[in-house]
C-alpha cells in the first residue's frame, strides 16, 4: 500500500479524532500527531504512536524504513527506543505482516551486532532484541493457536 506522506492519519483513515477527552500529555500528544503529516513525523513521533499501536498498519512500514537507515535511531527516551516500542507490537501484527517481521529480524541483527561493539551497550535493549531474534517464528505459533482454538469451538 502507498501511503500519501504529505496527509495525515486522520486525512488518510478519515477518521477526524476531534479534540482529546482527557486531558494528559500522551492524550493530547497522540490527537496533535493524527493531525501532523506523516512526511514530518520524527522518531519519537513514530515511537509514541507505534508505542500505543494507533495506526500501526500506516507506520509502521516508515518506522522500519527510518530504523534500515540507523537501527538505533532515537525518539527522546534512548538510543534504540523506536526498535524497542517496534520489537514489541503483538505477534498477532507480526503474523499478519510476514514481510514486515522478516524486515524487523534484518534490523534487529543489525542493532545487536552495532551494540556488541559499543563500549556500554544498552544490556536491556540487547536482551530484547536477542528475544526477538531468537523467536523468529513467533507469528506462525499464534496463528497454528488460532487454528486449534477455532476447532475446538466447533467441536461438540
Amino acid at each position: 500500500m502507498q501511503i500519501a506522506t504529505d496527509k495525515c492519519l486522520d486525512e488518510i483513515e478519515g477518521v477526524d479524532w476531534g479534540e482529546p477527552d482527557y486531558d494528559s500529555h500522551l492524550v493530547v500528544t497522540c490527537h496533535e500527531l493524527r493531525k501532523k503529516p506523516i512526511a514530518e513525523f520524527t522518531a519519537e513521533d513514530l515511537r509514541i504512536m507505534i508505542g500505543q499501536d494507533i495506526s500501526s498498519e500506516i507506520l509502521l512500514p516508515i518506522a522500519l524504513n527510518r530504523l534500515s537507515e540507523d537501527p538505533l535511531i532515537s525518539g527522546d527516551l534512548y538510543d534504540g527506543d523506536l526498535l524497542s516500542v517496534v520489537s514489541r507490537l503483538p505477534s498477532t501484527y507480526w503474523s499478519k505482516h510476514r514481510d514486515q517481521h522478516e524486515e524487523l529480524l534484518r534490523i534487529a541483527e543489525v542493532a545487536i551486532e552495532r551494540l556488541r561493539s559499543d563500549e556500554e551497550p544498552d544490556r536491556q535493549l540487547m536482551a530484547e532484541l536477542k528475544a526477538v531474534v531468537s523467536k523468529p517464528n513467533e507469528g506462525e505459533q499464534v496463528v497454528a493457536d488460532q487454528r486449534t482454538a477455532r476447532r475446538e469451538q466447533k467441536s461438540p
